[in-house]
């Protein structure tokens, strides 16, 4: 997944966060369960901001913007 089709969604759901990081999606589960990525709850599905993780990733679009 490249970062325009990853910023082209608000929300995503776990798997698609690991997909973009190339992680596991169990190591995504658990920074959320650690409180590392902040994610939102509705009921039993649990949604990232787009935002969130990518300040997770440690990638400032904003720094890249200015370079």
């Amino acid at each position: 997944m490249t970062l325009d089709e990853f910023m082209s969604r608000e929300f995503h759901k776990v798997p698609s966060v690991a997909l973009f990081a190339v992680l596991g999606r169990n190591s995504v589960y658990a920074a959320v369960d650690r409180g590392e990525l902040k994610a939102h709850r509705f009921g039993k599905a649990i949604r990232i901001r787009t935002p969130d993780a990518l300040a997770w990733l440690g990638i400032d679009l904003n720094a890249e913007a200015k370079a």
